[in-house]
């Protein structure tokens, strides 16, 4: 499956981090074409939307041409590959390779034919025959400059404080066909303005992330989109347009974890105001600001490391962080309480994420391991063991083997499925793991008497209650086939079940018919487990 954007915000992973480089042209005195890295950004300049072609060069764009009826767009990237695209069906039509870099590139008034500079002192190279006007490298062309006897000057501008850096260049300034839109790029900034000398006002205004994006969340309507870079930033995006409409800029450092509240009470704003909340890397605090003011409301100190989740239940005002320091911890944000509950783990907490009712809290670990917590008694539900999920080959500059190479594997980010009967997990992987996390898998599979299914389920969720409802549900005859049905990867995790069920010594014999065949499966299987079995039995 290949999903294709609709629109591609300013904020894209280094190095598409916004304009860059490049020229930008104006067709029909109202569409915007801009290089994005290696995309193109289309902007409607009267309905203020945005969006993105569906094409993309090797490497970033550094420059564009279109033809004067805006049909068709010209794109040369850093690797001297050149695109020849359709912009009304949105497809390439044509790829060419260049030798040298190129200069400058246009299209004839007519739309004909098209103008390549690479910046060599030999002359220009006319493939078509000559006609008067046309340029021609064995004659002595001379280029001359014409003017009109009304052109006056009408008006000189200084800029005005915020609109561009002064100590930055003008990377591209383009006017309209009218002439009375202006637009001017800088390339550094990676900002763009349309500006109306007329009215003397922005038609435009735009700038991109300066450093990469760690972070994004979504408003609960979608209507939203707010991103966290590491230029100390937050900025808000209206999805339907691509443009953002409020940045907030009271950070210090490097944002690492933000998530939006709606519809909740807000400490200087009425009732149907909204919340955004933001971690930070280096002072550990947790930034709220109000969406409708844009002043910050509170500072949320506690975390001794950078906090890099942060999410709000989805029944009240509580919202949960969780940090490096190990910790995670719940806030009564408008109340200014401070910290409520701390939620203590053994390893780094990387994200989390709340159930859709509220009822339960998912954290992932540095381990590789996702824990789930009661939110309101702070009590540890179960665990996945996700490390051996997520691992998978090796690169040929690893020092480890493919069986070794999950030491390093975890997941940094977390998802839940609509009716929670389901998490999504990715990380430092190729692989996105998807667990079902709902006890009432485990208890339709034993309904249906599919009784591999229903264990395999239960050690997936490592919850011994559950795992141990699944083994006293085997009768001794089925033993051996259920067994042999396990993934070797959980053999030690129901091995470790069997013998904390031996230390209770109920249903001896039973327990002691699971043990053998266990034994049996895992020498048959790999005969370096049988160090792990001992411990294990004998524990």
């Amino acid at each position: 499956m290949r999903l294709q954007p609709s629109n591609e915000l300013q904020v894209p992973e280094p190095p598409r981090s916004s304009y860059r480089e490049g020229n930008a042209v104006i067709t029909n005195n109202t569409v915007l074409i801009s290089p994005v890295g290696n995309r193109v950004s289309l902007t409607d300049l009267i309905k203020s939307q945005t969006t993105t072609l569906p094409v993309q060069s090797s490497s970033n764009i550094s420059r564009i041409a279109a033809s004067p009826d805006g049909v068709f767009l010209l794109t040369v990237d850093d690797s001297r590959r050149c695109l020849f695209i359709n912009l009304r069906q949105r497809v390439v039509l044509h790829r060419i390779s260049f030798k040298n870099p190129i200069n400058a590139l246009e299209f004839s008034p007519n739309g004909a034919f098209i103008a390549v500079s690479t910046g060599e002192s030999d002359g220009t190279d006319v493939k078509e025959p000559a006609s008067p006007g046309t340029p021609n490298r064995d004659g002595d062309d001379e280029v001359e400059g014409v003017g009109s006897g009304d052109v006056k000057k009408r008006k000189g501008y200084e800029g005005r404080e915020g609109d561009l850096d002064e100590e930055e260049k003008i990377t591209t300034a383009v006017f309209n066909e009218l002439g009375n839109w202006l637009t001017f790029g800088c390339a550094k900034l990676g900002q763009l303005l349309v500006w109306e000398w007329k009215s003397e006002s922005y038609i435009l205004k735009q700038q991109g992330h300066y450093f990469d994006v760690n972070c994004l969340a979504y408003s609960p309507d979608s209507q939203l989109l707010a991103t966290g870079p590491d230029d100390n930033k937050v900025k808000v995006w209206i999805v339907s347009s691509g443009f953002c409409f409020i940045t907030f800029s009271e950070h210090t450092n490097a944002i690492t974890a933000l998530h939006f509240m709606a519809n909740s009470h807000s400490l200087l704003t009425d009732q149907s105001g909204e919340v955004i909340c933001a971690g930070t890397l280096d002072s550990f605090e947790i930034f709220v600001w109000s969406m409708k003011t844009s002043r910050l409301l509170d500072i949320l100190s506690g975390h001794e490391g950078p906090v890099h989740g942060l999410m709000f239940s989805p029944t009240n005002a509580t919202l949960a962080s969780s940090s490096w320091d190990r910790t995670v911890r719940l806030w009564d944000v408008f109340d200014g309480k401070g910290a409520v509950e701390t939620i203590t783990h053994t390893h780094d907490v990387l994200t989390l994420v709340y159930h859709p009712d509220g009822k339960q809290l998912a954290s992932s670990t540095l381990d590789g391991q996702i824990h789930f917590w009661d939110p309101i008694d702070g009590l540890l539900m179960y665990t996945i063991e996700g490390r051996r999920d997520i691992s998978g080959g090796r690169l040929m500059t690893d020092c480890r083997s493919a069986a070794n190479s999950s030491s390093g594997k975890f997941f940094t980010t977390l998802c839940y499925s609509a009716d929670g009967s389901y998490i999504l997990a990715g990380g430092s992987s190729k692989y996105i793991c998807m667990y079902d996390v709902a006890d009432q898998a485990v208890d339709a599979a034993l309904n249906e008497d599919k009784l591999s299914k229903a264990l395999i389920l239960s050690l997936r969720l490592n919850e011994d209650s559950l795992i141990k409802k699944c083994i006293f549900k085997v009768s001794p005859i089925d033993i051996p086939a259920v067994v042999s049905s396990i993934p070797y990867r959980y053999l030690q995790r129901l091995i470790e079940a069997f013998a904390d069920l031996l230390e209770s010594r109920p249903h001896l014999e039973f327990i002691l018919r699971w043990c053998q065949v266990l034994l049996l499966a895992s020498v048959s299987t790999e005969f370096r487990c049988c160090e792990r079995v001992t411990v294990a039995l004998f524990s």
